[in-house]
């Protein structure tokens, strides 16, 4: 079997596996109602958010393996209130995102409060609000 041949067949195997709706193992330490997103391909991060009170949302990111990468109170990066409930819905894909964020289906993206001035002067920046 030659590298191309090699190549194909994994990439086979993979569209076989997602085509099956198979997706990264959740670490066993990672809650059942954690999101998985794909942040790269083959990397994965989850994510966990509920309501917290007008301000904050209290999320949880674990890495791959289950070690959280980040808990606590989570800001609205938009300078909005915090999302209700309802919105805290996890964007499941996410490439090229920061790991240390939680992005929602509604395009909200919320930081953790101890690295919410840095995160929010990237993020103005490249969304254009000086």
């Amino acid at each position: 079997m030659n590298a191309n041949d090699s190549r194909r067949r994994r990439w086979l195997v993979g569209v076989a596996l997602v085509a099956a709706g198979c997706g990264p193992s959740r670490p066993e330490a990672v809650p059942d109602d954690a999101i998985s997103i794909q942040v790269s391909k083959g990397s994965y991060v989850w994510s966990r958010c509920e309501a917290a009170d007008a301000k904050a949302a209290r999320c949880w990111i674990w890495n791959g393996g289950g070690v959280v990468l980040e808990a606590g109170l989570f800001l609205p990066l938009d300078g909005g209130e915090a999302p209700s409930g309802a919105e805290l819905k996890v964007l499941q894909r996410r490439d090229n995102a920061s790991i240390r964020q939680v992005t929602l289906q509604n395009g909200r993206v919320l930081a953790p409060e101890a690295k919410f001035e840095e995160l929010k002067a990237y993020y103005d920046k490249h969304h254009n609000k000086r």
